[in-house]
């Protein structure tokens, strides 16, 4: 039956507070943007990097999973499990250090949807007591600030959380037919049997979740810089210094013309880090459709080198390949 819900919550608590505490050291000790201009400029020159190899490292830690019909050599999967603390899955770590966090696939589902909210709620509520007990009430400049940092934690957290996210709804679907047993059962946990109850309420809730944050999060992020398409390189344009602080870590390391690319990479993170679960499981065709995948993926960045710096361009590259 697993462990205790409310154990294995306490990792999940621990993850909010700490992302509390450091939302409010960020507002209450964070300069403004335009005091800190050469620091955030020499900041940049890095963070596109780690981006790139996050992705990389979310997208690598979830193939065993992904593709689990692969007899992945044990050094292998020792190696990447303990990378899924990139996707956040802190309960897979976790759960290998004893049987008291170790609960059911289900469990592990609720508690990971609920890592969003969570994260949103305590962003929320660190800028709602930074702004009312550490804020003048003329201090506009320093609100000013607050909002547009809490706004980069906001994106900096979906980017991070998204694959993990991803994975953990789509292996909801993911089911297998064993020679000789009758049915279909759910590949995270042999003892479900597939589309009937249990399984079939939590297939309704995976739908909605898959609505709500695999094809919502990319909807919203799209409609914002689409929406804000003409303050984003205009340094003459009004709202350009506020678009740029609250939204640049979605476009600030494409080119102009390539402000939509996050989007595309986030695309590719669905499909490579849950969306294959979907595809032939199990068979020689998920890994070649695997491998096309990151092929198109990999055509793509040699084609367009849509990042502004070219050593962001070559690590996106030598990281597809």
């Amino acid at each position: 039956g697993g462990a205790s819900m409310s154990i294995a919550s306490v990792p999940l608590i621990g993850i909010l507070i700490g992302l509390f505490f450091t939302m409010m050291i960020f507002l209450l000790c964070g300069k403004k943007a335009e005091d800190n201009a050469e620091k955030a400029e020499s900041g940049n020159e890095w963070f596109g990097q780690v981006k790139i190899i996050l992705s990389f490292l979310q997208i690598f830690s979830s193939m065993p999973g992904v593709l689990d019909g692969v007899p992945w050599p044990k050094i292998f999967l020792q190696f990447a499990l303990p990378l899924n603390i990139f996707n956040l899955d802190f309960l897979a770590i976790l759960a290998k250090s004893g049987c008291s966090l170790n609960v059911r696939f289900y469990d592990k589902f609720i508690l990971h949807m609920m890592l969003p909210v969570g994260c949103l709620l305590v962003v929320v509520l660190s800028y709602s007591i930074a702004k009312t007990c550490c804020a003048k009430k003329n201090d506009t400049k320093k609100k000013e600030s607050m909002k547009e940092t809490a706004s980069k934690a906001v994106i900096l957290i979906i980017l991070l959380i998204y694959p993990g996210i991803a994975t953990k709804i789509f292996t909801i679907f993911n089911c297998k037919k064993i020679k000789g047993i009758p049915g279909s059962l759910l590949v995270e946990d042999y003892n479900q049997n597939c589309y009937e109850g249990e399984h079939l309420t939590f297939m309704i809730v995976g739908i909605v979740f898959l609505c709500l944050y695999v094809f919502g999060i990319p909807l919203i992020m799209f409609l914002l810089l689409w929406c804000n398409k003409k303050h984003l390189h205009d340094e003459k344009s009004p709202k350009h210094r506020l678009i740029k602080n609250a939204l640049g870590g979605m476009y600030e390391q494409y080119e102009p013309s390539y402000w939509w690319f996050e989007i595309f990479l986030l695309m590719n993170k669905t499909m490579m880090c849950g969306g294959l679960v979907m595809a032939a499981p199990g068979t020689p065709l998920q890994v070649l459709i695997a491998t096309l995948i990151m092929l198109c993926h990999l055509l793509v960045v040699l084609k367009l080198a849509p990042y502004e710096s070219d050593g962001e361009d070559i690590s996106s590259f030598l990281s597809s390949l």
